[in-house]
């Protein structure tokens, strides 16, 4: 940190140097300019104006008398002021940040041939420089002096984020012999070798002593294997992410017989002898698979030649964290296809309804026989056309605007009495209490009606006639929306894609509607899941927060 500072300190300070040495050289080229043309000016053969055009590009000159007063001048935009007395005996430099015009001025005073007494004053733009050197004077204090509040928080931070490993230290060397100088690290290590040592000499006891001291200390979970694989101990982290604590003593193809995942390539490290710096493994069935990463480190005996006399792995989930990556990458992909699509949507609805013109021209010619049935045909397809189109302008903006407090157990409630869905119950709770919020209510009312749709045809593709489970729950924080069918599940071959466009599990549909329920409800701060529901079908479940929601915001956000 310390160096940080330095360096940062060091740029500023050069930084400020380096535009005080182009101030120097703008001043002196100014003085230099300054001297010649009064020399020439002194012999009294050459005009200001002649003066001016061999003076550097963009120069101003200025003629003054003894008094200081203003004569003549050549180049300024506005009038001249005259000096404030008397021209200096001798040449002088000032700017460019003491004058209101932001130049350099060189003053050099001569005498004429008759005697006459007169300063030529030299102007050079210097505009640039005089910004830097406002700048300077707030960069330079206020950079070094954040550099320093950093550096002071960061060291006060420290204390926080290192006393848990002061903890465990202390422990360790409360658990262990000696360790009061070297490094902390290898005592660490030190400790667990010992721990192993023991257990080579059957004693079992010192074993379960590490993992009791060590077992609370880390929120990960935490295996110790020995060299050949056999697993020692495992803390209760570990345990509830195995789904149960793996027997002790036994060798990894037993103890983790239940995630072979997970089994493999713990083995080839301990086969290989080499670490894994950062592993991941899958656990569990498709529903309630978990992705778990995993640290392995070979604990070495230096007297040995290094050779690992156990293993410490470390087990951590990642589930959230990984499903929070794909869902920026598929609100990335999605944005870009929005684009795509609202172009494409556009060209496609002129087309739709310039051949709906069409057809509305030939009605009126009162066709009959097959070419009225191709006419009732061909209106069919457009309309379905017109559908998509829509769904397509939809998907791609939103454009949820009309924010409004709305209340989200009427909006379910008016999304299920559409007659679309009269051939299947639809059961809502008995007691609807109030579930208040901010949003677009329409936008809301259409992605929960698709979702419904959904589960209606589920349910009547497996030949019932409901119910379908509508389930409410309000909360302080945020609301939750259940809705669960009775149908064939959700099709094996779709899992994880199911909110991906153009993806569709029903003959003929377009694969907008869940995709287009998850954007609204993303845009409104929400979260939607589906999985299987026990014992068949689908269940749905819709999160919404509780508060006032920036759907702009949400939009730029995944």
């Amino acid at each position: 940190l310390l160096l940080f500072v330095a360096l940062a300190s060091f740029a500023l300070l050069s930084y400020r140097a380096g535009v005080s040495r182009l101030v120097e050289e703008r001043r002196a080229e100014a003085a230099r300019w300054a001297a010649r043309l009064a020399d020439e000016a002194r012999l009294g053969a050459v005009t200001l104006e002649a003066l001016a055009r061999a003076a550097p590009p963009g120069a101003a000159l200025a003629l003054h008398d003894a008094a200081g007063r203003t004569i003549a001048a050549v180049g300024f935009a506005g009038p001249v002021e005259a000096l404030p007395g008397a021209p200096p005996p001798a040449p002088t430099v000032s700017g460019p940040g003491d004058n209101p015009r932001e130049t350099v001025v060189a003053l050099a005073p001569f005498e004429t041939a008759g005697g006459a007494r007169r300063c030529l004053r030299l102007e050079l733009p210097a505009r640039t420089l005089a910004a830097e050197q406002r700048s300077l004077a707030i960069l330079v204090p206020a950079g070094v002096g954040l550099s320093l509040a950093a550096a002071l928080v960061l060291v006060l931070v420290s204390r926080a984020l290192v006393r848990p490993y002061q903890r465990l230290l202390s422990r360790a060397r409360a658990a262990g012999a000696g360790g009061e100088g070297g490094d902390e690290i290898e005592f660490l290590v030190a400790t667990f070798d010992r721990a192993l040592a023991a257990l080579a000499g059957t004693r079992a006891g010192e074993i379960e002593a590490l993992q009791t001291t060590l077992g609370p200390q880390i929120e990960s979970g935490l295996l110790l294997l020995d060299r050949e694989g056999r697993l020692l101990a495992a803390n209760p982290v570990a345990a509830d992410l195995l789904g149960g604590e793996p027997p002790a003593g036994a060798p990894l193809d037993r103890a983790l017989a239940d995630h072979p995942e997970l089994a493999a390539p713990l083995a080839r490290a301990v086969a290989t002898g080499e670490r894994i710096a950062r592993g991941e493994a899958r656990l569990g069935g498709a529903a309630g698979a978990r992705t778990i990463g995993l640290v392995a480190e070979p604990l070495r005996d230096r007297a040995a030649g290094g050779v690992p006399r156990g293993w410490l792995v470390l087990l951590a989930d990642v589930t959230d964290l990984e499903r929070r990556a794909a869902e920026e990458r598929l609100a990335e992909g999605l944005a870009q296809l929005g684009e795509l699509a609202a172009g494409v949507a556009h060209e496609l609805r002129n087309s739709v309804a310039t051949l709906a013109g069409w057809v509305e021209l030939a009605r009126r010619k009162r066709p009959e026989g097959a070419l009225a049935d191709d006419l009732a045909e061909i209106e069919r397809e457009l309309a379905r056309t017109r559908r998509v189109v829509e769904d397509f302008l939809l998907f791609a903006r939103p454009g949820a605007r009309r924010l409004a407090p709305v209340d989200l157990a009427q909006v379910v409630v008016r999304a299920a009495r559409d007659p679309a869905f009269a051939p299947v119950e639809i059961r809502l709770p008995e007691r609807l209490d109030p579930m208040p919020a901010t949003g677009d209510a329409e936008m809301l009312e259409r992605a929960l009606r698709d979702l419904l749709k959904n589960a209606v045809e589920a349910e009547a593709s497996a030949g019932g006639r409901g119910p379908i489970d509508v389930v409410l729950e309000p909360g302080a924080d945020e609301h939750r929306i259940e809705i669960t069918d009775r149908g064939p599940g959700l099709p094996p071959e779709l899992a994880g894609r199911l909110f991906e466009p153009f993806v569709s599990g029903k003959p003929g549909g377009a694969g907008l509607g869940l995709a287009l329920a998850r954007r609204i409800v993303l845009m409104h701060g929400g979260r939607l899941e589906i999985d299987d529901r026990p014992g068949g079908g689908a269940r749905v479940e819709v999160r919404l927060p509780a508060r006032k929601i920036d759907t702009e915001g949400n939009l730029r956000r995944p």
